[in-house]
């Protein structure tokens, strides 16, 4: 029997580590138009760019 593959969850926000990364993502996202995923893509860049200022504060 085999072993099913055990894979991390992605999670765009670590890519998300650059203002062109951002910026590239958010116009990926709004070309195709879809007002959910523009939802979602807003909370994953507030994600990361909490995750960022909590990296710079921490050293």
């Amino acid at each position: 029997m085999k072993q099913a593959l055990k894979l991390k969850a992605f999670d765009i926000t670590r890519f998300l580590d650059s203002k062109e990364a951002l910026a590239e993502y958010l116009s990926q996202v709004l070309e195709d138009g879809d007002k959910n995923e523009l939802i979602r893509a807003l909370r994953h860049i507030a994600k990361a760019q909490v995750m960022a200022e909590v990296a710079n504060e921490s050293g």
